[in-house]
């Protein structure tokens, strides 16, 4: 590497440290901030539906577990997947078992 190559280098290395470090005060600030007050908010809101919520107009909301969206999400990806790859259909039934049944 000749001199022009090195401080090239050197003024890239700095200037992504530079960058990384504001994208770090940023985020770090944006969690000590914004974020408890989001978890907040969301939480008495949580609160007043279910405050007011009547069970005979509504449906039971703890039906939708984490388990059925992950289910659907599989399921969803094994369609997008066998439309897109048709010729991979048989060799990916593992994939799909260990995404269904795993």
């Amino acid at each position: 590497l000749n001199s022009n190559e090195v401080k090239s280098l050197r003024i890239t290395f700095v200037l992504g440290i530079c960058n990384l470090l504001g994208y770090l005060v940023i985020m770090i600030y944006v969690a000590i901030t914004t974020v408890p007050i989001m978890i907040r908010e969301t939480d008495k809101r949580i609160q007043r539906c279910i405050q007011t919520l009547h069970v005979d107009q509504h449906t039971d909301i703890k039906a939708f577990t984490w388990w059925f969206v992950t289910l659907v999400f599989n399921i969803m990806f094994i369609l997008m997947h066998t439309t897109n790859f048709p010729q991979h259909f048989k060799t990916s039934t593992n994939l799909y078992a260990i995404l269904i049944f795993g």
